[in-house]
C-alpha cells in the first residue's frame, strides 16, 4: 500500500503539513522512517515521498495540517494487515 509521507511548509511559515507513520507492536510504539520515491511537496520548503507500507502488522498514519491562524487539524488512520480499520 502506497502512502504519502510529507514534511513541508510555506515560505512564510504560516502553512505546514506533517505526516508520520507509527508501527504498533505488542508492547511498543515506534516511528517508521521508510525510504521511498521522492515527489514534489505541497509547500515550497520541505520534502515529500511515497512509501510502500508493509501489508503485515498494525500501523498508524497521522496527517497534520497547520493553517494561517496557527490552528492544527488532522486525521489519524489505523491500518491493520493492509486494510483500514479506523479513521478519526
Amino acid at each position: 500500500m502506497d502512502i504519502l509521507v510529507e514534511n513541508s511548509k510555506s515560505r512564510s511559515g504560516k502553512h505546514a503539513i506533517r505526516t508520520l507513520i507509527f508501527k504498533i507492536e505488542k508492547e511498543s510504539i515506534s516511528q517508521l522512517e521508510l525510504s521511498g520515491k521522492k515527489v514534489s511537496p505541497t509547500y515550497v520548503v520541505g520534502d515529500a515521498k511515497i512509501v510502500n507500507l508493509p501489508n503485515k502488522g498494525t500501523f498508524v498514519y497521522v496527517h497534520l495540517l497547520k493553517n494561517i491562524q496557527d490552528r492544527v487539524v488532522g486525521k489519524v488512520i489505523v491500518y491493520e494487515d493492509g486494510r483500514v480499520v479506523l479513521i478519526m
